[in-house]
């Protein structure tokens, strides 16, 4: 569909917005126009998918179909720049000017809502526009109070200044789980009435498929995903890895390390020179991703610190039996379904990695509550809380 005009001459728009037919009292048509949401949608900008935007583009694909069945259409809101193809079938407003993307999103933003005539913002992936009161808006974690060394101190300075006021100005704020809410409350950043745990979803279409995928590998090896950062806790995974490998255990296997490093972190890269038998692959594709899942022998994920905890749950999507830290987060999350180690020592990580590659009647039975415990974080129930909380903000 080709591009047309925005009303106000400072957004191109992809697709119509929908009107419904109303009768009117003698029998007339009259056009009444959709109840619209608008999102936040500088996560379509990004050339990678991490967990964040994953959350952002899964939910949208969700809320869709259920929004409109309620008259509420859902409109995506991107600054200018390449988008990736989107089979959602959602309408796309993309600024015609290019910004960058923070100064969009706090000062053309509001205008675009506007513009389009939104009732309401959503915004996915922790900022929002100051500049729109009529706002829900998603924080992931408190992860720049609780530890702001790990980040770059541009990011970590304009995080905690933006959020607290951002949370204070917002109808609602949703965040990924109950430790990560005390959290937010904990740090002043959210008052904790306006605050609503909703659990993400986890999902890999061909998770539980019968068809074989192509080894990535010829060896045997666990497997980490995580971005390259401080709070992933990789230092000290390497480190128990090439202790492993000095005492002799496990001579087959080998650790492979997914994830790639970004701007807004402090450290936490791999570095030229790795252990023995590491493999660092770097991003990878969905595809790709499928495929270290599918064919990994465990999967081990001594994170310092997490909001949710995503790769532990696609682990278990492939029935993956799966170490990670013994904090409160992934407790919640991950259940009896994981060994836990402490995350700060070294000894203890060594521990787990051998009792999870070695111990068969511990991997059957973490294999066996795998899928079960991922099974319960799907995209249409946390699309179906959002959509109730939008809902309210709607109506407010």
């Amino acid at each position: 569909m080709l591009p047309a005009r925005g009303v106000t001459g400072s957004a191109t728009i992809y697709g119509a917005r929908s009107k419904t037919p109303k009768k009117g009292d003698s029998g007339s048509t009259e056009t009444v126009q959709l109840r619209s949401i608008a999102v936040n949608g500088r996560f379509l900008c990004e050339t990678r998918v991490t967990g964040v935007q994953r959350y952002a583009i899964e939910l949208c694909k969700a809320l869709l179909p259920r929004l409109a069945g309620e008259g509420i259409e859902l409109v995506l809101l991107a600054p200018k720049g390449k988008l990736p193809p989107l089979d959602w079938g959602a309408r796309i407003v993309q600024a015609d000017r290019a910004v960058h993307v923070y100064g969009w999103e706090q000062l053309v933003l509001p205008r675009m809502v506007r513009s389009v005539g939104a009732d309401l913002l959503w915004s996915p992936c922790n900022l929002g526009p100051l500049g729109v009161a009529r706002q829900v808006v998603t924080i992931h974690d408190a992860s720049v109070f609780v530890h702001p060394e790990w980040f770059d101190w541009r990011f970590a300075l304009l995080y905690r200044l933006l959020l607290p006021r951002l949370a204070r100005r917002a109808l609602r704020v949703l965040t990924d789980s109950h430790s990560s809410a005390r959290d937010l409350v904990r740090h002043g950043v959210v008052p904790p009435g306006k605050l609503t745990v909703v659990y993400s979803g986890v999902g890999f279409p061909q998770a539980r498929s019968s068809t074989v995928l192509p080894r990535p590998l010829p060896e045997p090896y666990l497997l980490t995903v995580s971005s390259l950062e401080p709070r992933k806790n990789l230092t000290r995974l390497l480190g128990a890895w090439t202790r492993i490998q000095a005492l002799g255990a496990l001579p087959e296997h080998r650790l492979v390390v997914v994830g790639a490093s970004a701007r807004v972190f402090s450290g936490g890269a791999l570095g030229d020179t790795l252990p023995p038998k590491v493999i660092a692959v770097g991003y990878v594709s969905e595809e790709e991703l499928r495929r270290y899942y599918y064919w990994a022998d465990a999967f081990v994920y001594p994170s310092l610190y997490e909001g949710f905890g995503l790769p532990p749950l696609e682990a278990m999507l492939f029935a993956k039996p799966t170490l990670v830290s013994d904090i409160a987060s992934l407790r919640e999350v991950c259940g009896d379904a994981a060994l836990y180690c402490d995350p700060l020592s070294v000894e203890d990580i060594i521990g787990g990695v051998l009792r999870l590659a070695t111990e068969e009647a511990l991997r059957a039975r973490l294999s066996s509550l795998a899928a079960a415990r991922a099974a319960y974080f799907t995209w249409d129930r946390a699309a179906e809380e959002v959509a109730s909380i939008v809902r309210q903000a709607l109506d407010s």
